[in-house]
Parts: structure tokens; C-alpha cells; sequence
């Protein structure tokens, strides 16, 4: 970043699940569901079950489920696909992601925003990167994690296209030219640069958070 200095989540152990023989998992994992489609079509409900986890243990909003043992957090896995559910194509907008985040917050009385910053499949129609970088640097300011859509991982090799992954940090890079960030995906944590991918992908993407709502659960366009 331009003040030189990495910036993330306060807390990501809160991310930082562990199983009864002491395994970490760096959040949630699609292949903890229970039906194949589940673990197929389940990254979009597991990224939104990592914002949704991390702002209630950081105690900005109050969810109705013990969040402790291994058999808790996957109740709650399925209980976040019940409304955040892949179609046939996966959650495959930022839109999609939010609307089923929203309907999981109103099924629960829980009043968040859902902030959002789309990347365009043509490369002239999409923002300035320095525009990217603020909006992500903002949602980790504010403690929040951040979701990131990738439709096309262009030439970044440890990104999954068609995938979400949940960003919990970014940083400067060696060059100008680098822009680092860590992930969790599959129980890792990742560094890949996001310079590379914003310059890269074919098909964009997208990045979204969630904030303090205002009483009404909205969605606000970054």
C-alpha cells in the first residue's frame, strides 16, 4: 500500500478452526459438506459462512448458534446454504452473493450492508486498480473480510477459477508492479498478487464486505 505497510484483519485467528485431533483449518471448507453437489458448488456459502463467523466472533453482530465444536460450525455451514445457495452455475455475481447473504441476515434480525466492487470481463471497462486496492484496503480497515469472486485466474497459478475465496490481508509488493494478498481456501492460507490477477483475468470478478447496516439490509455498489 502507499503508507508502506501490510494491512489486515485484526484478529484471522478467529478464522482459524480447529477439528478434535487439533488440525487447523483456515476457515471453512467447501468439502466439509455433506452431498457431493455441496462440495462441488460450496465456496461461494463457505466464504460467506467466513464473514458472517469472523464479524460475530468479533462481536459486531449476534448469530443464534453455538460456534464452537466441529459439529456446531458445520450446522451452521448448512444452515448459510439454505440461503446463500449455488445454482446450476454456482454464485456466480456479487449480486447473487448478496442476496443470499441478506436473506440469512433478515432470516436472523442481523442489520449489515453488503459493500461491493465489481472487475469487468473487458479490461476498459473495469476501474483503476488503485480504485480496487482502496475499496479492499477499506474493508480491511474497518476489520471485515473481504470476499473475492474470480471468474478467470488468468495467469495466477494458485487460484482456482469460477471460485471465492476469503482475502484477509494485502501489503506492498517487491515492485510497483505487485500488489501481494493472502487468502484462505481450503483450509489454507495463500499469497498470490492481485496486481497480476486484476491484469490478467479474462473473465473478472468481484469483491464485497460486509459493514454496519443501517437498520435495513441494502447493497452498496464500491
Amino acid at each position: 500500500m502507499a503508507d508502506g505497510q501490510d494491512i489486515r484483519l485484526r484478529n484471522p485467528e478467529l478464522l482459524h478452526l480447529e477439528d478434535a485431533n487439533g488440525n487447523l483449518s483456515h476457515g471453512f471448507n467447501q468439502e466439509w459438506f455433506g452431498s457431493e453437489w455441496q462440495r462441488r458448488a460450496g465456496c461461494g456459502p463457505c466464504v460467506a459462512a467466513n464473514l458472517l463467523l469472523y464479524l460475530h466472533r468479533t462481536r459486531r453482530l449476534e448469530l443464534p448458534f453455538a460456534l464452537d465444536s466441529r459439529a456446531d460450525l458445520l450446522a451452521f455451514m448448512e444452515a448459510v446454504w439454505v440461503h446463500v445457495t449455488p445454482t446450476a452455475m454456482g454464485l456466480h455475481t456479487l449480486k447473487r452473493f448478496c442476496g443470499g447473504v441478506h436473506a440469512f441476515l433478515h432470516a436472523h434480525a442481523v442489520p449489515l450492508d453488503c459493500r461491493t466492487f465489481g472487475v469487468a470481463r473487458r479490461r476498459g471497462a473495469r476501474p483503476p486498480f488503485e480504485a480496487l486496492a482502496g475499496f479492499i484496503a477499506e474493508g480491511l480497515r474497518s476489520d471485515s473480510p473481504v470476499a473475492f469472486l474470480n471468474l478467470s485466474n488468468g495467469t495466477v497459478r494458485n487460484l482456482e477459477p469460477w471460485h471465492w475465496v476469503t482475502l484477509v490481508a494485502v501489503g506492498d509488493g517487491p515492485s510497483a508492479d505487485a500488489f501481494p494478498a493472502e487468502i484462505y481456501d481450503g483450509e489454507q492460507a495463500i499469497g498470490m498478487d492481485l496486481r497480476q490477477w486484476y491484469d490478467t483475468t479474462t473473465l473478472g470478478g468481484g469483491f464485497l464486505y460486509l459493514a454496519g447496516g443501517s437498520g435495513k439490509p441494502g447493497c452498496t455498489a464500491g
